[in-house]
């Protein structure tokens, strides 16, 4: 009699999202790694995440320590955003316990971008030469040349400044391409 085997075959799905898609320096972003074993053998997988630790969340409900066929795991850790935009790859290594064969290996990444945060500050006066006692007039520009609303705070050692336009669509909030003007007098010599 002639049998007909068919091969036990190991695969994997691994995918790799990030909670956000831009985040400012300084905040948390929260990495979510999913492996599937989209195979017919169990296999033992191994993470490897070189910006954070991968800490299990969910998915190994029948055998634990073993991803079955069809079974999701689901894998968080989470970073702090520095001053560059972060691409988090993971690599997914597996082992079907099936000497001579291939265990299936897989690497995603996902990538959040930085939003900066930069200004533009002009410091101008009415006139160019003054007389002793002659008042002048100083006028400070803030444009927010960034990506994200600010909230500046400006100060002059000479006068006190009072803001005299710019502040139009979120009151109080310097947002991304708006400027802001204030000026204060000075009287020379004083």
């Amino acid at each position: 009699d002639a049998a007909t085997v068919t091969p036990l075959t190991s695969s994997i799905a691994v995918t790799k999202v990030a909670d956000r898609s831009t985040a400012q320096p300084g905040e948390t972003i929260t990495w979510t790694v999913t492996v599937q074993n989209t195979g017919a053998v169990p296999l033992t997988p191994t993470m490897d995440d070189a910006m954070c630790s991968l800490t299990k969340t969910g998915g190994d409900a029948v055998n634990v320590g073993v991803l079955d066929p069809a079974e999701t795991w689901t894998y968080r850790c989470t970073t702090t955003m520095g001053a560059a935009k972060v691409t988090n790859v993971v690599t997914v290594t597996t082992d079907d316990g099936i000497n001579g064969t291939t265990d299936p290996q897989r690497s995603e990444q996902a990538t959040v971008n930085v939003l900066s945060s930069t200004i533009l500050v002009k410091k101008t006066a009415d006139k160019t030469v003054a007389q002793l006692g002659e008042t002048v007039t100083w006028t400070l520009t803030v444009e927010n040349t960034g990506q994200v609303g600010l909230t500046p705070t400006a100060a002059d050692p000479l006068c006190t400044l009072t803001k005299t336009g710019g502040d139009t669509a979120n009151v109080g909030v310097l947002d991304p391409g708006e400027k802001w003007t204030y000026q204060c007098t000075t009287t020379m010599g004083d």
